[in-house]
């Protein structure tokens, strides 16, 4: 037992002083670090930019929305969402069991997260995707991927976060 406890102080030892010294020390940096991140997480991003703001106070910076582009918060106003036989293609409503069905969303501004969930009849979520709008349409793949939906009804709904963007009614013959 006593060689164990000299062998773990020489190590220790090793690791902290000589030439492991530097890269004991850079460890225990890192470590550090991290844990402060872990636990302080958002807190200590609010002080650094407490701490970064006042000095940047005085830097020009660019407008907040150029003409024609709308405020990341007013974005989902100019989207438009539809749902399509094929990837990118013209709106439809009226599908067979065997089309594809692809939710496709579309705006002039990058915007945050847009869901696309479709529903059956009985309001039960046969597929969903979440993906972050970019400028141009966007499409969702196949929400029919093994071109079997039954036939009947169904719904698309587009979110952003928690506002509806709309609802789309399908019918699968």
């Amino acid at each position: 037992m006593k060689s164990l406890s000299e062998a773990v102080k020489y190590l220790l030892k090793a690791y902290v002083g000589g030439c492991v010294g530097c890269l004991g020390a850079w460890t225990a940096t890192i470590v550090l670090i991290g844990a402060l991140v872990l636990l302080a997480g958002p807190q200590l991003f609010g002080l650094v930019q407490g701490m970064i703001q006042p000095l940047l106070s005085g830097v020009p910076s660019l407008p907040s929305s150029l003409p024609g582009t709308p405020f990341a918060e007013d974005c989902y106003k100019t989207i438009e969402a539809w749902v399509a036989k094929e990837e990118m293609g013209s709106p439809a409503t009226d599908f067979a069991s065997t089309d594809g069905l692809f939710p496709i969303v579309e705006n002039s501004a990058d915007c945050g997260k847009v869901k696309a969930r479709l529903m059956d009849a009985n309001g039960r979520v046969v597929m969903e995707k979440a993906y972050n709008v970019r400028s141009g349409r966007n499409g969702y793949g196949n929400f029919n991927p093994e071109k079997n939906l039954i036939p009947g009804t169904y719904t698309v709904e587009f979110w952003y976060g928690e506002i509806p963007l709309q609802t789309i009614s399908l019918t699968v013959k």
